[in-house]
């Protein structure tokens, strides 16, 4: 009976929400409308500093709302378009009969007998995506994320596949030797990585059909490790540079059908906001002093965001001729002392 009224819940949701978005004209306006109700009607953007308000009574702690977003966005796995539109082609009926086929030999006929096709499946989005365990659960020092059961039916690359010749970038190198960083990341004979101020993204080719199923990945504060389960070398193996969250971070393995390999896909958040040189230590390393270290104004904490902005309207003022915003507070408590008990700017009968 539960199910049956989590059901029937479900589907009301999903037509208030497919009508609200057909009103509003799309996906975006409707989160725009979302958020909007958040922000007016509930506690989930006012924000606070744990150390000065250690009992709050409303908000969340600063940077926390915006992880449970993230958390609850990973948490669906994303679908791959060709998928997608086959599927609903099915759903609605207008898949289109297959045209006529040529009669295939009899030897093709034997060979097709005997090899099994394993159906195509281009995302497989690892465990890694799901919310975070509780912090009870999450007090061990490291976390082996794994994908999918092993012993499902679908069955992976083959041990011995050579590894993909992924079309790495050209490197360029400093006269220290160190490469040019490239999306502010680097490139080694096994991965490619990028990363911005909050997290480091590593690309890792693996042979065409790979599942989550047939990869061991771990992810610790310091440690990141990586293989193909039938493989007995890791691809992955070393200390990082730097503290990073492992219930934060996740990994997806990516298939491209049209391509020649697959891709797995690592996302570590640091905990430290600095740039790494690399990401497994005794690795390649990039010229850390070259990243474009530029930001977006809301990428940053919002006391910095104020700072920021206080000294971007002080310098548009002072181009205008116009007061700062100091000297705007100034003129603002000068003009309220002219009124108060005792001011010199008060009619003498009522300075007192």
């Amino acid at each position: 009976q539960r199910a049956d009224a989590m059901t029937s819940f479900q589907d009301q949701s999903d037509e208030l929400l497919m009508s609200l978005a057909s009103k509003l004209g799309g996906i975006e306006p409707l989160l725009g409308t979302f958020f909007s109700f958040l922000h007016r009607k509930t506690d989930f953007y006012v924000q606070y500093d744990p150390k000065s308000v250690p009992q709050a009574r409303m908000g969340f702690p600063a940077g926390v709302s915006e992880k449970m977003l993230l958390r609850k966005f990973r948490s669906f796995p994303t679908k791959d378009y060709a998928a997608e539109v086959a599927r609903l082609e099915e759903a609605q009926g207008l898949r289109r009969p297959a045209g006529p086929k040529l009669r295939p030999s009899s030897e093709a006929r034997r060979a097709a007998q005997k090899v099994p096709v394993a159906p195509s499946e281009p995302m497989e989005v690892a465990a890694a995506a799901p919310p975070p365990p509780p912090p009870s659960t999450a007090a061990s020092s490291a976390r082996t994320v794994t994908g999918p059961d092993a012993s499902s039916s679908q069955a992976g690359p083959a041990a011995g596949t050579p590894a993909p010749k992924m079309p790495f970038p050209e490197v360029k190198y400093t006269d220290k030797g160190k490469q040019v960083p490239i999306g502010n990341g680097g490139v080694t004979s096994r991965y490619t990585w990028t990363q911005t101020l909050y997290e480091v993204t590593v690309y890792i080719p693996v042979p065409q059909g790979t599942r989550a199923a047939d990869i061991l990945c771990t992810i610790a504060p310091k440690k990141l490790q990586l293989k193909l389960k039938k493989e007995p070398e890791w691809i992955l193996d070393g200390d990082m540079p730097e503290t990073v969250r492992p219930d934060e971070s996740m990994w997806v393995v990516e298939d491209d059908p049209a391509g020649d390999f697959g891709t797995v896909v690592i996302t570590l958040d640091k905990i430290k906001k600095t740039w790494w040189d690399v990401v497994v230590v005794g690795d390649p390393a990039i010229d850390a002093t070259m990243v474009d270290s530029t930001c977006k104004i809301d990428e940053y904490d919002p006391e910095t965001q104020g700072a920021i902005r206080k000294i971007m309207f002080d310098q548009k003022q002072k181009s205008l001729g116009l007061p700062t915003s100091d000297e705007l507070t100034t003129e603002a408590i000068l003009e309220k002392a002219k009124y108060m008990p005792g001011s010199p700017f008060l009619p003498p009968e009522t300075r007192n």
